[in-house]
Parts: C-alpha cells; sequence; structure tokens
C-alpha cells in the first residue's frame, strides 16, 4: 500500500503540474499546499485497492473547486485520472459520503459521491444543504483500455435536492446517505434497473 501512495504522489504532482499551463502563469500560480477536501480512501473501484482523493484548489474571485482524482493499478502500471470538478454553490462542496454499489443489475459496482453545500439565506427563511449525487461506472475501450465514465442514467433516477428549510418552509431531499440510496435502487425493478 505504501508504494501506491508514492506512486500516486508523483502522478499526481505531475498531473497538477498539467493545470498550471505555461500560458496561464501570469492568472494564476499552483498553491503551495494543496488542502485535502476529505480523507484519501481506499476503494474498490473500478479495481481492488484503488485510492481517491479529494483536494480543494482555490479560484480567483470564489470558494475553492473540490478536484476529484481516482488512482488505481492498471495490468501494466498506475493510472491517475481526474474524475471531477465539484465547484462551488455560493460556499465549496463538502464530500459527505463516497461508497460503491451495484446500482444497474449488471453485477459490477459503481462509485457514488454525495456532494453537499451548505445554504443559509436567514432574509428569506432559507436554511439547510443542498446535495448532488455523482456515480461513476467503469467500462472497457476496444475491449482492453479501462474507462471510468459518469453513469449520468442512475444521477438522473436520484436527482439532486435541497434538505432543510426553504422560505420558511421544511423540505426534505430523501437521497443523502448509503442506505436511502440503496433502498431507493432496490426498489426499481431489474428490467429498469439494468437498461441503460
Amino acid at each position: 500500500m505504501n508504494n501506491i501512495l508514492v506512486e500516486f504522489g508523483a502522478l499526481f504532482a505531475l498531473a497538477m503540474a498539467n493545470l498550471w499551463h505555461p500560458s496561464l502563469a501570469n492568472e494564476r500560480t499552483p498553491p503551495s499546499a494543496l488542502a485535502l477536501a476529505s480523507p484519501t480512501l481506499e476503494i474498490g473501484f473500478p479495481v481492488r485497492q484503488s485510492l481517491i482523493q479529494f483536494f480543494y484548489v482555490p479560484q480567483q474571485y470564489e470558494e475553492p473547486n473540490v478536484e476529484v482524482y481516482l488512482t488505481y493499478r492498471s495490468e501494466t502500471d498506475l493510472q491517475t485520472v481526474h474524475l471531477e470538478t465539484v465547484g462551488p454553490e455560493g460556499r465549496a462542496a463538502g464530500v459527505e459520503s463516497v461508497f460503491t454499489l451495484d446500482a444497474d443489475g449488471d453485477q459490477e459496482r459503481e462509485l457514488f459521491i454525495i456532494a453537499a453545500w451548505p445554504i443559509k439565506h436567514s432574509s428569506v427563511g432559507t436554511e439547510g444543504v443542498y446535495y448532488r449525487i455523482y456515480v461513476y461506472r467503469k467500462s472497457f475501450q476496444n475491449g482492453e483500455d479501462l474507462q471510468v465514465q459518469r453513469a449520468h442514467d442512475i444521477e438522473s433516477k436520484l436527482g439532486s435536492g435541497f434538505d432543510g428549510t426553504r422560505e420558511g418552509v421544511k423540505v426534505s431531499f430523501p437521497y443523502k446517505d448509503y442506505a436511502a440510496i440503496r433502498a431507493a435502487l432496490a426498489s426499481v425493478p431489474d428490467h429498469i434497473r439494468g437498461h441503460r
């Protein structure tokens, strides 16, 4: 496991260097140190002993983005892919939950990331949390190369939403955790779940 962390560090440094292309040097400079938005997690997606990391990346006039990176070992080497940029919604996103679940009945687990943004507008009686669910599945390009892609079909079944008080009215978003998402997807008939 230590070897994968060392290799990840080297690949991540290279990826970050590519983010700050020389033509942008006058507009922004790389931060001296990136802050983790969540602890580094070992997950079984897309293969065993993969790592997922979330970094806050400063922006010039807004709250930071959360950049999501996935590192896994392929048959030949270590791969690091940028999964997502989660932008601010007034404030920077927080990572509420990360888990895998077979969401479409194909016997392969998908990766779920639940992002959350605290919302507070006292003047209009609104306070709570906005949730958005990101889902990824693996596929094989040309029968060999492993790819990780957004599963928009699964995301659309769950949606996104607000949980709290909106303009003085209590509202609830049901899909805030693993148990709720698992129950919701289990209630969808198999012939619909398996349809992409």
